[in-house]
């Protein structure tokens, strides 16, 4: 089944985060994984939402997106994240259809 990575992230360095996204961006793709949304306007319909970027990434499953979480490929991007933002990341299952 299908899996998405959910990353609401609060920016505290954007200079920095193209530098993140650049690195990321063929680590991901090697693990499966595609970008749905990155980064574009947030409109918020309900709530709170203090984020500034927000990202879905798709993998083919939970395997190859806990891979590439705890990739040695990915390590150092994750570090650099780690300093320059205060993230949220979620892991959901699902599949792209209407609900029954």
């Amino acid at each position: 089944m299908k899996v998405y990575v959910l990353a609401h992230i609060r920016v505290l360095n954007p200079d920095r985060i193209k530098t993140y996204s650049q690195m990321t961006t063929p680590i991901v793709e090697s693990f499966g994984g595609r970008y749905l949304a990155r980064g574009g306007k947030v409109d918020v319909l309900e709530g709170s939402y203090s984020h500034t970027r927000t990202v879905i990434i798709e993998f083919p499953d939970a395997a190859a997106a806990h891979a590439w979480w705890n990739s040695n490929e990915y390590k150092d991007a994750k570090n650099l994240r780690q300093q320059i933002a205060e993230t949220d990341l979620i892991l959901v299952e699902g599949i792209l259809a209407p609900f029954s």
